[in-house]
């Protein structure tokens, strides 16, 4: 199914997004507005990757990126960018900045093409057009991007609609779900609508309090009815007290009205929907419109605490990333990974070791305060990485006194070379054995540092997986279950896979399942845990 809407690429102007660059140093302390665009998915969890520039001119559709890369495309707007998207995703890249002029040629140009709705699950991003003038020069540059959250104990929820009925039905049964799973304080829940700037009487426009409110139109509906709709939804939520008992009533009458009126936006239509729920009374404060938000182009979002979101699928995740208290209810990015963990944010934790979960917050990652993993031998010297290898050594110059002294330092090798050189040699093979070892043990911390495995409780979210059974006792995992997760994520009774540790001789450790290696596991001295050695 295709659609050639520009509204399903543009999302909201002062969304909040985090784009940080980490090497060079050169450019690491630059700033720039990002955006993030709704075909694409949000970064929950950070990602990372190095910059790889497409120059578009000739839209060339050669497959980009790869696993580890964010595509950057400049000058896109004569081309496919779906196809650029596909192709890039295809080869591993899980981001792609898009270089936007911001005088609407982008946006135009994407909205006049068709576009699947079954877009790649890759992030996309606009950035200014002076990216490539600060950045381009540079190679590689290594960042890392995140859709920036707000946390609070009770989130703030607040649903904010177009009046397009295709745009906001989606988001409101997500809005309504949430409503119920989280079961979240009606003074926690706001509601508002979006209208357009006008300066003459159309059929899209409203005169109302010496204001032109507009909304938009197609071949099956007008500015009026949309705004009226709005009106009608938006009077009706202000009626009501902030009860938890009165907010089922209006859900089940938005749940009512999007299926009784999907295609028909008739007044006639809503009223009626409005009668059979005694609501008469309150058709019309046109107020409302006074304290609606204005937009150039239409939006449907879902606010969380000041952030927000026009992905329905994405509103639960982003509600419990926004939660200081999040729900055992919440989904998780990864088997094991809980947004408790998420939350504590300290040292790196096995099961969110992985891209689903940003890599823990890119803690798994880190290497020392500021320097990461994939910052070491990209053939800079950052200034966070004290033993990072690079070739760029005299890129902080070389001063005037350090070759002054230099004279004085080889002097010696003059009057005694044979002394002189039997002593370099010495000290070369001194620094570069304990350069090897220094280098050697960093990659063992980061690489394969000591863990322990913590049992995690088993609960309902898990039962996404098709045998519940542990396979060694052959008894049914059960609620709040203590549990072991390999490395090859596989489940075991904490008490079942002890047994099995201590039973099998350290050679032919393996898992029970598919034989995986188990070797470097044993008993740790608390008996609660496992310790990886």
């Amino acid at each position: 199914m295709y659609c050639n809407l520009a509204y399903i690429l543009l999302i909201l102007a002062y969304t909040q997004s985090k784009l940080i660059i980490h090497s060079p140093d050169e450019i690491s302390d630059l700033n720039f507005e990002t955006y993030p665009l709704k075909i694409g998915i949000p970064a929950l969890y950070p990602l990372y990757g190095t910059l790889t520039f497409i120059y578009s001119n000739s839209c060339d559709t050669k497959i980009y990126g790869a696993k580890d890369k964010i595509v950057v495309l400049l000058n896109p707007i004569f081309c496919n960018i779906t196809d650029f998207a596909i192709k890039s995703y295809a080869a591993g890249t899980r981001m792609m900045m898009i270089v936007d002029d911001y005088q609407g040629t982008l946006a135009k140009a994407i909205g006049e093409k068709q576009y699947s709705k079954d877009f790649p699950d890759m992030v996309m991003i606009t950035v200014s057009n002076d990216f490539c003038d600060k950045i381009c020069q540079f190679s590689p540059v290594l960042v890392s991007y995140v859709y920036d959250t707000s946390k609070s104990k009770e989130p703030k929820i607040r649903g904010v609609l177009s009046g397009i009925h295709e745009i906001d039905k989606p988001l409101i049964d997500i809005f309504s779900d949430l409503l119920n799973k989280y079961h979240i304080s009606p003074e926690n829940i706001e509601l508002n609508f979006v209208y357009k700037p006008g300066s003459e009487a159309s059929q899209d426009c409203l005169y109302l309090f010496d204001n032109y409110y507009c909304s938009w139109n197609s071949s099956t509906y007008t500015g009026q009815e949309v705004l009226t709709n709005l009106i009608y939804t938006q009077s009706y939520f202000n009626s009501f007290p902030h009860m938890n008992n009165a907010l089922p009533k209006f859900l089940e009458y938005l749940r009512v009205y999007y299926n009784e009126c999907y295609s028909d936006y008739s007044s006639l239509c809503h009223s009626r929907i409005m009668h059979s729920f005694d609501s008469d009374s309150y058709l019309s404060d046109n107020k409302v419109l006074e304290s609606a938000l204005v937009f150039e182009n239409f939006q449907a979002f879902i606010g969380i605490n000041n952030v927000d979101f026009s992905w329905p699928e994405y509103i639960k995740p982003a509600y419990c990333i926004s939660s200081e208290n999040p729900s055992d209810d919440c989904p998780l990015c990864s088997i094991g990974c809980t947004y408790k963990i998420l939350e504590e944010d300290k040292d790196c934790y096995d099961p969110c070791n992985n891209s689903d979960c940003g890599y823990q917050n890119l803690q798994c990652l880190l290497v020392s305060k500021d320097c990461y993993s994939f910052m070491l031998e990209d053939s800079f010297c950052n200034r966070a990485c004290e033993e990072d290898t690079c070739t760029n050594e005299t890129s902080y110059g070389d001063s005037d006194d350090k070759r002054g002294k230099g004279l004085e330092y080889y002097l010696p090798l003059i009057i005694i070379p044979s002394i002189i050189f039997i002593i370099v040699v010495i000290v070369f093979i001194i620094v570069l054995i304990k350069k090897n070892k220094s280098k050697s043990i960093r990659i063992r911390k980061l690489i394969i540092p000591q863990q322990i495995l913590h049992p995690i409780k088993f609960n309902k979210n898990m039962e996404m997986l098709k045998d519940v059974t542990c396979p060694i006792d052959l008894d049914k995992f059960r609620e709040n279950d203590e549990i072991i997760v390999t490395s090859c994520k596989h489940f075991f009774h904490l008490t079942c896979f002890k047994e099995w540790i201590e039973r099998v001789d350290i050679i032919e450790k393996t898992c029970p399942i598919c034989k995986s290696p188990l070797k470097g596991y044993g008993s740790n001295n608390d008996e609660s845990c496992i310790a990886i050695n």
